[in-house]
């Protein structure tokens, strides 16, 4: 069994254990992302985690990670700003999300996520 799987059944038990927490969620999620399965990411933050995290700032966060991962920058860029006005400027992940969304000068903006590295997904 691979290690994303493993990781996968590790935060499936937790969101049972805590099932209106994100946090389980974002972990599999990251788990995806690390394996370069965007896709998958994708599919379950805005599917099953919005449903049962509904109106939770940090997932519209890491599914603009995900989205970009994907290659799909204007929708991250928009679930990005969705993120920032639904978060508050309280929030520890706003430093976060302000140093990725580099602001070009003109109003636009656009991300710089951090490339998680190459993964041979055979080995999964």
């Amino acid at each position: 069994m691979g290690q994303v799987e493993s990781s996968v059944r590790i935060f499936e038990a937790l969101a049972v254990l805590r099932p209106t927490y994100a946090f389980p969620f974002i972990g599999m999620a990251l788990a995806y992302l690390a394996v370069g399965k965007p896709h998958s990411a994708i599919e379950l933050l805005a599917g099953r985690a919005s449903l049962v995290c509904p109106g939770e700032p940090d997932i519209q966060l890491y599914l603009s990670l995900a989205l970009h991962h994907a290659g799909c920058d204007p929708q991250a860029a928009t679930t990005l700003r969705a993120w920032e006005e639904a978060s508050g400027k309280t929030s520890v992940d706003h430093t976060l999300a302000r140093t990725i969304a580099v602001d070009k000068g003109d109003g636009s903006r656009w991300l710089d996520w951090p490339v998680p590295a190459a993964v041979d997904s055979r080995a999964l």
